[in-house]
């Protein structure tokens, strides 16, 4: 993956053209092989005592968003290397470490729920149900009557009750 610095403002008079958005081109995994500029903390990922991280925090451009990223680059000593990005760049970059590890967690448990307990593996078919085709988009319920509105409201509250038990099972 790459990003970019932000273009230096320049004093000179403007050329022809469209001014630059984008500045100098950087590979992000270069960034992490340059342990100077990485500063030395505890982790602050839950379940972590006495595990020293390497980070450092840059506001780069990225092109696919197209404006300005906070790229954390974190070297774990057991996890290895890693990219974090965040578009909130007045959050610092050990909150942005400990919610991606909150994250990674709650992934897990989803996972876990799915594959493991089966918990979001349901068919629930309604018969008043109007076949649709695939990809034609909304179903537009507002317009049908309340009967079959209320029909909806029971199908979603059984695929709810289906998860949970799930889950809590």
């Amino acid at each position: 993956a790459v990003a970019y610095f932000p273009v230096e403002p320049t004093p000179e008079k403007k050329g022809r053209g469209r001014p630059k958005k984008y500045g100098t081109k950087v590979k992000l995994k270069t960034l992490l092989n340059d342990r100077a500029s990485m500063k030395e903390v505890e982790s602050p990922v839950y379940g972590e005592q006495g595990i020293k991280i390497n980070y450092r925090t840059l506001d780069l451009l990225w092109k696919p968003v197209g404006i300005l990223i906070r790229f954390v680059l974190v070297d774990h000593p057991q996890r290895g290397k890693i990219i974090l990005m965040s578009t909130d760049l007045t959050i610092n970059a050990m909150e942005i470490i400990y919610l991606y590890g909150l994250r990674f967690k709650i992934e897990v448990s989803f996972k876990q729920a799915l594959r493991t307990l089966g918990a979001y593996a349901y068919h629930f078919w309604m018969r008043n149900m109007q076949p649709i085709k695939r990809r034609s988009g909304n179903q537009h319920v507002h317009k049908r009557s309340s009967e079959y509105r209320n029909a909806v409201r029971r199908k979603l509250a059984a695929y709810h009750r289906h998860i949970q038990a799930g889950v809590i099972a």
